[in-house]
This record gives C-alpha cells, structure tokens and sequence, in this order.
C-alpha cells in the first residue's frame, strides 16, 4: 500500500518540496476518500498530530472537491510545524542541562 508522505521526509519543507509533497498527498487523500476510507484517514491525522477541529472544519464548510488540497495543505503545515521544532531542539545549546 503507498504511503501518504514518502520517506524519508527532508530536514526542512522547502517550496518545490511543499509543492511535490503537496500534490503527492492531495492524490493519496483524493484516493482514500473515494475509496470510503474516512476512518483510516482520520487515524492518519491524528497520528500525525493535525488538529480533528481542523479536519472537520473543513468537511463541513468545504466543497467536497476541495478537501484532498486543503487536507493535503493541514498536514504539510503540522509537519512543517514539527520539524521546525525538531530543528530547534536538535540545535539548541544543551550546556545548561544537568547531568
């Protein structure tokens, strides 16, 4: 079964990234959706931390059309949100913590 994001993921979601990543998801959420898979779907976003608020916003107030690009767009920006985190700390100065 294809992946929704391929791996391994770059260090950072650069534009021509964000857009194969892009287009990339909105195909393989486009396809979960015609194939009646709501429900793994939704596990998929909470695994990856996207806000259930969010998804549901955009079912209801969305066309249906629609929902593939704007799901696509949540899920790069929560992962975008996470790497710039997991760069932080990765970069931080740790001099200060106890041993």
């Amino acid at each position: 079964m294809e992946t929704l994001l391929p791996s391994p993921l770059p260090d950072r979601i650069d534009q021509e990234n964000w857009e194969k990543l892009h287009l990339h998801l909105s195909q393989s959420i486009g396809a979960l959706l015609q194939q009646g898979e709501l429900e793994r779907l939704m596990q998929i976003f909470y695994r990856l931390d996207v806000s259930e608020i969010i998804v549901q916003r955009i079912f209801k107030t969305q066309p249906s059309e629609l929902w593939p690009e704007l799901l696509a767009t949540e899920m790069l920006k929560r992962e975008q949100k996470r790497l710039y985190y997991r760069n932080l700390y990765k970069n931080a100065d740790h001099s200060e913590l106890p041993e």
